[in-house]
């Protein structure tokens, strides 16, 4: 919890220790009888790459996005009727930290052996002697799906999972193989968002490090002559 000056420290421990909160914590109360709040909540937890420490018990690492992405899921749980309570921790044990750090490399090599398995899959097609244009661009699309799925297993790869590389690497030369079986440039995604022009960019307030990054993603690669919009998350139309 914030506020180190009541904390009662541990012999052996110094109160620097106390300070250097590895981690933040989510302690979600979702109404027993909302099965679609409690999917939904699982998914977003899913999807910002947090691990369960125990029953009702969320854990990310202590950094300003993993912090958002908490407060974000705790909004959502309480507009659907749930409470949740948010705080940092560090824990005193060290094979506690451990275990936590374990949990998330293996989360993360799950979400990397499925890729593997499905990359497998795509390559194993490619061998195929004779393939039609169309098929060729059911398997670039399918790769391109892959790729998402990488990123954002990467994004939420907050412990370097060994199953990283094996999955890039399958994912890379599938894209190689496209490439040389199309005759053209390296695989690019087959669908393309158009470049706006001085559009309006509105995201909700309470501004941290991810929506000053995408501010300056738009302003420098996409709408130079943008505007930009922080409205609350409600009532804005």
């Amino acid at each position: 919890m914030r506020g180190s000056e009541d904390l009662v420290v541990p012999a052996g421990r110094s109160r620097r220790a106390v300070s250097e909160r590895r981690w933040v914590l989510l302690l979600p109360s979702i109404p027993t009888a909302d099965s679609t709040a409690r999917v939904k909540v699982w998914r977003q937890l899913q999807k910002v790459g947090a691990v369960a420490l125990k029953n009702a018990v969320y854990v990310l690492p202590n950094r300003d996005e993993c912090i958002e992405a908490f407060q974000w899921v705790a909004k959502e749980l309480t507009e659907l009727g749930g409470q949740a309570s948010l705080c940092e921790g560090q824990f005193f044990d060290d094979v506690t930290d451990a275990d936590i750090e374990r949990r998330f490399i293996e989360a993360r090599n799950g979400d990397y052996a499925e890729i593997a398995s499905e990359a497998r899959g795509i390559a194993k097609m490619l061998k195929a002697k004779r393939l039609s244009a169309e098929k060729l661009a059911t398997l670039a699309a399918q790769t391109l799906k892959l790729r998402r799925r990488l990123d954002e297993a990467v994004a939420v790869d907050f412990c370097h999972a060994p199953g990283r590389e094996p999955a890039h690497g399958l994912l890379a030369g599938i894209e190689r193989s496209l490439s040389e079986l199309r005759g053209d440039a390296p695989l690019e995604p087959l669908e393309r968002v158009p470049r706006p022009v001085a559009a309006t960019w509105v995201t909700r307030t309470g501004v941290h490090i991810d929506r000053i990054a995408c501010s300056w993603l738009i302003r420098r690669f996409i709408d130079p002559q943008g505007t930009f919009k922080f409205v609350p998350p409600k009532g804005y139309d």
